[in-house]
């Protein structure tokens, strides 16, 4: 830390020496040079050590300063707030970007206009600010054509384009990708037009026109053929793969061979081992037990020799899975052993939660309630202490299940003892004969209770259809009897269908279905979309996307805190969370945790 420091500090002494050999009877020229060598230290540092950002952008400003340079000065408060706008700090970001922007105006200043309104259109459209995000693209855009900058026309078209589809204004998103095609078709740029088709596609699949989709995601492929371009090919070949999985777990294979296929030619190992897992994960899903303990053989063999201890335990728990479908109980057994004592040696609360479980419900199975009740009373304490946002419920349901285990084994416990204890057998059937009459008691009243309010709702329903006629006929009816209160029917009802709901979430996993709408949760339980909305408004206090995103948001926090996905992009990992763009994942993420995804996994 120190070295580091100190060199950051002789780098910046040698480029004040420099800077200052300039002097100002040299000219523009030199000018430009001199500040642009401290704007280009700045970019590679937000790549390469974003912490030392800060400090070459200060110097800048105080060099501009003593120069009386207003044009840099400005632009070494746009660098700043990039600074901000990396670390979360988006106040302090719009701050500097508004303090650039007067200072443009104030100058007339067009160039540093339009990259002030620029460093703004970049910062909202991250925070999901797409109105204000819009105008400042049309500012730039517009400045671009006056300039007839065609490289600058296509990126702030494909922005447009993005800003457009993420307010479902699909026809004008359209519009904007076919613009941004056109300029780099005439440009011959390979990177923008490959880029705009993929965007396109995305539009497509948004509008229910696969087969256009599919067409276009293919024209992406083939200019992306180029060997140079194969990271950008197979990541858009593992996003195909990601986005087919849960609806045709065929193609969803063949995309993910591709990716494969494609980055062998760069070489990036981690790329390809994160591919074979969610290949060995789909084969598991599907059913293909031996292929995917052969691909989880590969990768778990893999980690060992690179020392990575997250990905042996996610690959022990998946083989351990595996086994357990196959009925192989000493490869399970010997698995889950291992995954269990890596989760311990890791410290990672929600991947132990994960094993306990799985761990609990293993042994249950095999006939060991002891150590099946041990694991699940871990298990539940476990993510008590956690503490996260919607565990309650989940605990309370676990509790039940816990409870409902806990009273089988004493009954298993009483019966054994039964032999030996003859001399207890009265006092043991009447309790049990008490408990019964308890139940059939509690059943009996429960069971009036509905009848009753049945009877109530029919003679309600009676004497409204008596009050309609009388009303058609100019009568008067007395309406001495209420609208029963809609308590246990509506309570039931309420119980079951977000049991229903937690289901095809958490256990399903349905969220990571980026196109997943309320008609497809409709279909999936029986139950009118209309009664689901509802539903989620009065229980959770959310409209259904923002119930989506919640449980989104939770995946992707975490991926981001598992050390297995830290070499992955955020975009990707937004993605495999069921985010179908990047600038609606940071705009989700933020909204639920305050902070932006690059800074959660920062310090988390």
């Amino acid at each position: 830390m120190r070295y580091n420091f100190l060199l950051l500090i002789m780098e910046l002494l040698i480029l004040s020496t420099a800077c200052n050999r300039h002097t100002r009877v040299e000219g523009t020229e030199s000018e430009n040079a001199r500040w642009n060598t401290y704007e280009k230290m700045v970019k590679q540092y937000s790549t390469t050590n974003a912490d030392s950002m800060l400090p070459v952008a200060k110097s800048m400003e105080l060099e501009a300063k003593k120069a009386g340079n207003k044009h840099w000065e400005a632009r070494a408060y746009l660098l700043q707030s990039d600074y901000f706008e990396l670390k979360g700090n988006s106040e302090m970001s719009v701050q500097l970007c508004n303090k650039a922007l007067q200072m443009a105006e104030s100058n007339q200043d067009s160039l540093l206009l339009k990259l002030a309104h620029s460093n703004l259109a970049s910062h909202y459209l991250l925070t999901g600010l797409y109105e204000k995000a819009e105008a400042e693209n049309k500012y730039c855009l517009t400045y671009a054509e006056s300039k007839k900058d065609t490289a600058e026309m296509a990126r702030y078209y494909n922005d447009l384009g993005n800003i457009a589809e993420n307010t479902n204004r699909l026809k004008e998103a359209q519009d904007y990708f076919l613009k941004s095609i056109q300029i780099a078709e005439r440009r011959n740029d390979t990177t923008i037009l490959a880029i705009s088709i993929r965007n396109l596609a995305y539009v497509m699949m948004k509008s229910d026109d696969s087969a256009k989709a599919l067409k276009y995601f293919n024209s992406a492929a083939q200019l992306l053929s180029n060997p140079k371009y194969a990271s950008k090919l197979s990541t858009l070949y593992s996003d195909l793969g990601i986005y087919y999985r849960n609806s045709n777990p065929d193609s969803a294979l063949y995309y993910y061979t591709k990716a494969l296929n494609v980055m062998k030619i760069v070489g990036d190992a981690d790329f390809i081992m994160a591919t074979k897992f969610n290949m060995a994960n789909l084969q598991l899903d599907i059913g293909n037990l031996s292929e995917a303990a052969a691909i989880f053989s590969e990768i778990y063999q893999q980690t060992i020799e690179r020392g990575n201890l997250m990905g042996q335990a996610y690959c022990a728990y998946n083989l351990a899975i595996t086994y357990e479908k196959r009925n192989n109980r000493q490869k399970a057994s010997e698995f889950y052993e291992k995954a269990e004592k890596l989760a311990t040696t890791l410290n990672k609360p929600d991947f132990q939660i994960r094993v306990l479980e799985a761990l609990a419900l293993y042994h249950k199975k095999l006939g060991n309630t002891s150590l099946a009740l041990s694991e699940f009373e871990q298990f539940m304490n476990l993510k008590d202490s956690l503490n996260t946002i919607g565990a309650k419920a989940e605990i309370r349901e676990l509790q039940t299940r816990f409870d409902t285990e806990r009273k089988e084994h004493e009954i298993s416990v009483l019966k054994q003892k039964e032999t030996d204890q003859q001399a207890k057998l009265h006092v043991r059937l009447l309790l049990i004969i008490s408990l019964l009459v308890f139940l059939l008691a509690t059943g009996g009243g429960l069971g009036l209770s509905y009848y009753y309010y049945r009877q109530r709702t029919i003679a309600y329903h009676k004497l409204m259809e008596q009050y309609r006629d009388s009303v058609r006929a100019g009568q008067k009816v007395s309406t001495n009897i209420a609208k029963p209160e809609n308590n246990i029917e509506s309570n039931l009802e309420n119980s079951e269908l977000k049991h229903a709901l937690e289901n095809l979430m958490v256990e399903k996993e349905a969220h990571l279905n980026p196109r997943l709408s309320i008609d497809d949760v409709s279909a999936s339980l029986g139950i009118h979309r209309k009664t689901i909305s509802a539903f989620i408004n009065s229980n959770y206090s959310m409209n259904f996307n923002q119930f989506l995103n919640y449980y989104r948001v939770e995946e992707a926090k975490r991926r981001l805190s598992d050390s297995f996905h830290s070499l992955k992009k955020i975009e990707v990992i937004g993605q495999e969370s069921g985010f179908n763009s990047k600038a609606a994942f940071y705009r989700a993420f933020q909204s639920f945790t305050g902070v932006l995804p690059t800074y959660y996994r920062d310090n988390i």
